[in-house]
């Protein structure tokens, strides 16, 4: 009986060759599913690195080089000696849009033809990024924005890709559509300090002007100066003690510490100061 039962084991032994086929032709589909699937998701993140990269260092090489569109995207260099023109902020810096499509090309332009080549050129771009994509790149919608208001200035890109996915269930995981977005702000530090030092220069000599309009209101009842400075400081071989009016240039000789300030000619006079040689020229013309 045992020896029966010994002998069908061996012939269902000897007989299982067929069976390893059938398993592997069960099992060999499955594992390359798998595997193509693990491949097209890898491709899948790459693309959608690829269009983030693309839309980030487009916006803030844009934003960098917004100041000329004769800039280099990539490098900040000039490539041509041509300029915008002096007052291109004032007339030409408005807002713009740019969106371009793989089927219809550029269309949906708005802002002024400066604004447009400078998107247009950063559209450009975005097409060189997205030519080192693992996607061919069909159904790309890029949309380039710029937007001022004075207060601040924005660059702007979306973009928006279409991916064939070729399995169901990776639906259930990943999105047929694949976006990405940035912004930067447009910063010229070298035309702000420019505006500044132009401020300085013409609005010192304006503040001057009034503050010495101003100063005339502020008079002790006969036509001097309200606020005086003094020095306690004595003249040099005498006893006597001089004070000043708060606009004479040796007002800015007297250290900190000999510092007194009178608010009438009486009270200086009261307390033993007299008036300096220069203000008493000064108030005689």
């Amino acid at each position: 009986m045992i020896s029966r039962i010994v002998f069908r084991i061996k012939k269902v032994l000897r007989d299982s060759g067929g069976s390893v086929t059938l398993e592997a032709s069960i099992v060999l589909p499955a594992v390359l599913l798998m595997l193509f699937s693990l491949i097209f998701f890898s491709m899948y993140i790459y693309q959608k690195l690829i269009l983030l990269d693309s839309a980030v260092y487009t916006v803030k090489q844009r934003a960098a080089t917004w100041d000329s569109s004769y800039k280099n995207l990539e490098d900040g260099y000039r490539f041509s000696r041509g300029s915008d023109g002096l007052y291109w902020r004032i007339f030409n810096d408005l807002n713009g849009s740019l969106v371009q499509t793989t089927e219809a090309g550029t269309g949906g332009q708005e802002g002024t033809p400066l604004v447009q080549s400078k998107l247009r050129s950063a559209g450009t771009f975005i097409d060189q990024k997205l030519s080192f994509g693992a996607l061919k790149q069909k159904d790309m919608e890029i949309t380039v924005q710029y937007k001022n208001t004075i207060l601040r200035r924005v660059v702007q890109v979306y973009i928006k890709q279409k991916i064939v996915v070729p399995f169901n269930w990776l639906l259930n995981i990943l999105d047929s559509t694949v976006t990405a977005s940035a912004k930067a702000d447009a910063v010229e530090p070298a035309e702000y300090i420019r505006n500044v030092d132009l401020a300085v220069r013409y609005t010192e000599p304006l503040l001057s002007k009034m503050k010495d309009y101003l100063g005339k209101f502020n008079t002790d009842g006969n036509g001097l100066p309200g606020k005086l400075v003094a020095s306690a400081a004595q003249k040099s071989g005498t006893q006597m003690k001089i004070y000043h009016y708060s606009d004479c240039k040796y007002v800015k000789r007297i250290k900190p510490g000999n510092l007194i300030e009178f608010y009438t000619v009486g009270e200086a006079g009261s307390k033993g100061y007299y008036l300096c040689a220069e203000c008493a020229k000064r108030a005689a013309r």
